[in-house]
């Protein structure tokens, strides 16, 4: 097994996969805001593309703070452990809240934005 697959399907494979998500979600969001208000405000296809890029990069900052406990976790803890019932019960218990809470956040920040014209900010922590 190269360096690459055990990176890539050993350990930190919950790692990659709630990475994807985020990232895969977070894109999704911004197409969806950008269908519902962007179109009718004038942001064209080909701004569209630049302002997901830019949050792409900036999705990538956000996953590292978000993302380090998990890496850490997993690095610390042993593999036996990892490999046991309860360390699978808590990583599909962990995946699930992350899942719920990535989509959560998704739909609330719509709706924020919806209300607000922009993205969550300062006005989002003092509701």
């Amino acid at each position: 097994m190269t360096t690459t697959q055990r990176v890539f399907n050993g350990r930190f494979r919950p790692v990659w996969i709630s990475a994807a998500v985020y990232l895969g979600v977070s894109a999704a969001l911004r197409i969806t805001l950008w269908a519902s208000f962007g179109r009718p405000a004038g942001i064209s296809l080909p701004d569209l593309a630049a302002i997901v890029s830019l949050g792409v990069i900036n999705d990538l900052v956000m996953l590292v703070g978000l993302l380090f406990p998990l890496t850490l976790g997993l690095a610390l803890v042993p593999r036996r452990w990892l490999d046991g019932r309860i360390g699978r019960w808590a990583s599909e218990g962990a995946g699930i809240g992350f899942l719920f809470g990535v989509l959560y956040l998704a739909c609330v920040e719509y709706f924020f934005f919806q209300e607000f014209d922009s993205r969550f900010n300062l006005v989002a922590v003092d509701y």
